[in-house]
């Protein structure tokens, strides 16, 4: 049997990406059906190799979307793998992969993770003129190149509604949260605090930050971890010195992306997470993968009272006053929660179903 060959090519996201690697890769090596090549531009890390050939640069060049030695890493990797399939995670890439594409003849997927203009317009990590060339650039080459994607994953449904350039070449793979080895029971205390994934005014960190130290003047033994990316330099430096001010807060940031082993390890040692991201264009709508984490992990967050996290009514959701916390009302909501609900609305397996069948076709 000819055995199809797959590439992933990774863009700002460490080898072990969660979507990439733990999800996209691992599901698509499991059939034994294809044959799965990962490049990123990253150290090189021992992973479990799940018949998975990993192509590193090793740390040879800047962790840049516009890194020109990269692209050209990616080009000579692309020559010699020869795949069937490419699959990519950034509208940077697109322009590298169709030159290629034309040459090579191998079919094209483009995994949308972000509603690109939205974010870069309104995330506030940029001065108002950058963001505006940024976002407006990044959309015309999306819709210039289109038509050379074969097919376009979404990791959010509400992507089929603002991006107009998948058109009906789209299928809806959304981030849901991997297996966990062992659950969460109810917790014993309530100590450690985590706020995990993209670190940024909008998801709502100094928000977590706020609430945690009125929360510490009702019970002092209270820690608060943060971990994830955070791009923002000003803002990391902000958060460093939160941490030094308060021995209570443990920020395990970066403004490089983290590895997954390190947020997961994190939490499963937390008793309580957060989810607060700010009122924003660019997450209306949208379900981060900390929803699904959290959710089949079994650990309890935080929303804010008025927000539509709390209207969701998830399982693990506590809704608070932000302004007036009681440390209290969340002892007691943990006390009523029940933890042995059907957790498999919020596993990745209901997804890895959907990749086989796209992928299959594709092929």
């Amino acid at each position: 049997m000819i055995v199809k060959k797959i590439a992933i090519v990774s863009l700002l996201k460490p080898v072990d990406d969660p979507r990439h690697y733990h999800k996209i890769a691992v599901s698509l090596a499991k059939p034994n059906k294809y044959a799965i090549n990962i490049i990123a531009n990253d150290l090189k890390k021992k992973l479990p190799a799940n018949d998975i050939v990993f192509h590193y640069t090793e740390g040879k060049y800047p962790l840049s979307k516009f890194s020109l030695g990269y692209h050209l890493f990616v080009v000579r990797k692309l020559r010699a793998i020869q795949p069937d399939l490419v699959i990519i995670n950034h509208p940077v890439l697109l322009i590298t992969i169709v030159i290629l594409k034309l040459q090579q003849r191998f079919k094209l997927i483009y995994d949308v993770q972000e509603n690109y203009k939205l974010n870069l317009l309104h995330q506030e990590i940029y001065s108002a003129w950058k963001a505006f060339i940024y976002a407006y650039g990044t959309r015309i080459v999306e819709n210039v190149f289109a038509s050379m994607v074969n097919h376009f994953l979404l990791a959010e449904a509400i992507y089929a509604r603002q991006l107009p350039f998948v058109k009906d070449k789209f299928s809806i793979i959304e981030n849901k949260s991997l297996s966990w080895s062992d659950t969460k029971n109810r917790p014993a205390e309530i100590k450690n605090l985590i706020f995990s994934g993209n670190i940024s005014h909008i998801s709502g960190v100094m928000r977590a930050i706020s609430l945690y130290e009125k929360l510490q003047t009702q019970q002092e033994n209270l820690t608060l971890t943060i971990i994830g990316h955070c791009p923002d330099l000003k803002l990391l430096k902000t958060l460093e010195s939160f941490s030094l001010k308060n021995p209570g807060i443990q920020l395990k940031a970066s403004a490089t992306p983290i590895h997954y082993e390190l947020v997961k390890d994190a939490l499963l040692t937390a008793d309580i997470g957060f989810i607060c991201y700010k009122d924003n264009p660019s997450n209306v709508g949208k379900l981060p993968t900390k929803y699904f984490e959290y959710n089949a992990l079994g650990l309890p967050y935080i929303v804010f009272k008025g927000t539509s996290w709390a209207d969701l009514k998830a399982s693990m959701a506590i809704a608070i006053d932000e302004q007036k916390p009681d440390i209290n009302v969340i002892h007691q909501a943990i006390t009523n929660m029940r933890f042995d609900y059907d957790r498999s609305s919020y596993l990745w397996q209901s997804e890895e179903q959907k990749l086989y069948r796209m992928v299959d076709q594709i092929l």
